[in-house]
């Protein structure tokens, strides 16, 4: 007739030491800015809290009202948006990835044209197929749901940590590397799908089995391209298919 409870709590101590050290150490605090004003998904508790334990401060940037991206960005986070950028904002990241700036841009699912995000990518050396990629591949998507994808993590720098692991996003638009990619620019594969995955151009269909009109993959779900400016300057554009990765 007696009840009790338990809890189990711990502390990070030494990622909190590690972090406070390079925090008293660094010359600087670098700046990351979140695009804001296109209905964009928010970061979650655990990915600002990542973010802030390596000493970077997140602050939001309205392109709309900001003359420039600000000049001590290290790096700006398009995340989820589902409404497009317009072409004044355009204009500003592209010269700010002139300047050897750095976009992280995670695709938001949209049934709005967006030409003008669209075009900074494609400036970048990225297609994005019509439709929503779908897997034929029952290794590479969660049962009976071909549209929840397991992707094929590419050996890269950036994946060596996750490299073991399993990565899950849904809703993704397929990418592939634009035929007439200029020599300047160097593309890389971070996340793959199999090649008998599918993008399903025709949303309203009930079959997801591929079918006429369908485009064939592979895909990639994960890119980042890197544009040599000048011998002591590149620019970086990173992109995620789908926000829900």
């Amino acid at each position: 007739y007696s009840t009790y409870s338990s809890s189990l709590s711990s502390f990070d101590g030494e990622g909190q030491i590690t972090s406070a050290i390079a925090y008293v150490t660094a010359e600087d605090m670098p700046v990351v800015y979140t695009l804001a004003g296109h209905d964009e998904a928010e970061l979650s508790t655990s990915v600002t809290a990542s973010i802030e334990k390596e000493n970077i401060e997140l602050k939001s940037l309205s392109l709309l009202t900001e003359e420039a991206v600000p000049e001590d960005a290290k790096a700006v986070i398009i995340y989820g948006a589902v409404s497009d950028i317009s072409e004044d904002e355009k204009q500003k990241l592209e010269t700010y990835l002139e300047q050897g700036g750095q976009v992280v841009t995670l695709l938001g699912y949209t049934d709005k044209d967006t030409p003008n995000l669209d075009s900074l990518l494609s400036d970048y050396g990225i297609s994005l197929a019509d439709g929503l990629v779908l897997e034929g591949d029952s290794q590479h998507h969660l049962p009976n749901y071909p549209y929840y994808l397991l992707p094929d993590i590419q050996s890269t720098d950036y994946t060596s940590d996750v490299s073991s692991r399993y990565v899950l996003l849904a809703f993704a638009q397929g990418m592939t590397e634009s035929p007439d990619s200029s020599d300047d620019l160097a593309y890389e594969s971070l996340l793959g799908t199999s090649a008998q995955s599918y993008s399903k151009t025709n949303l309203e269909s009930e079959n997801l089995e591929q079918e006429e009109g369908d485009i064939a993959g592979p895909f990639d779900l994960g890119v980042v391209v890197t544009k040599t400016i000048d011998e002591n300057a590149e620019a970086k554009l990173v992109v995620f298919s789908s926000e829900t990765l």
